[in-house]
């Protein structure tokens, strides 16, 4: 569970930056259909809304982890670095993994853990089957 949340300060500068979706008309659906959510005013998150709900989160389960374990957390450090980290993933110098894009932030995380962030894994079976011999 996360108990201690991280808010970005002058997050504003990026609101009305401009940015594009690499691949026209094609992206911007599959932004809309697959990573906004829904506002507690009913409209769709844009693309700002999206990076900050994302930062937010990936910062506040730092913070709750650093915290947790009795670590030293500075918030002017992390507040300068959090809007590095927002810049860049604004202007798409980076992104995380789509199931970032999608559920990072929202209170299911929070509450019940990272599961639905976890992407994929692979197992070997070739050992499996030695060891029912």
């Amino acid at each position: 569970m996360v108990e201690h949340r991280f808010i970005l300060k002058n997050s504003e500068i990026l609101r009305n930056k401009p940015h594009s979706f690499s691949f026209g008309l094609f992206s911007f659906v599959t932004f809309y259909r697959s990573y906004s959510r829904l506002k507690h005013d009913g409209s769709n998150e844009n693309w700002f809304d999206v990076v900050l709900r994302v930062t937010e989160g990936i910062f506040s389960i730092k913070k709750n982890y650093i915290l947790k374990h009795g670590l030293k957390w500075n918030e002017d450090e992390m507040q300068r670095f959090a809007l590095d980290f927002t810049t860049a993933m604004y202007d798409k110098k980076w992104l995380p993994s789509g199931r970032g894009l999608w559920i990072m932030e929202i209170d299911y995380i929070f509450e019940r853990g990272s599961a639905a962030l976890y992407n994929c894994a692979a197992v070997y079976t070739s050992d499996l089957a030695d060891a029912t011999k």
